[in-house]
């Protein structure tokens, strides 16, 4: 407790961090190229604000769901919904 430590980064993708001691513990980092990223909340929404005008690849992740991706084009002016499901 109060143990503050550093790490940096250099290969994108997912890092676990987890105790050897308690199952339960578990925490994940994703290592983005971009700053483009949100966290849904209690409900499942998500903003992700900024974006260049252009198309993209969005892509979910959780650590115990099935990834999904989709092609997504980002007007100049405006905002798109884009919706996953999870079943």
């Amino acid at each position: 407790q109060g143990i503050i430590k550093t790490r940096t980064f250099n290969k994108l993708g997912e890092v676990a961090i987890l105790c050897n001691v308690h199952t339960e513990m578990e925490s994940f980092i994703l290592v983005l190229q971009n700053p483009y990223f949100a966290l849904t909340d209690k409900e499942g929404n998500y903003r992700i604000k900024d974006i260049p005008s252009g198309t993209y690849i969005l892509k979910t992740w959780n650590d115990k769901l099935k990834l999904q991706t989709k092609e997504v084009s980002v007007p100049a002016e405006g905002s798109i919904t884009v919706d996953f499901e999870f079943k």
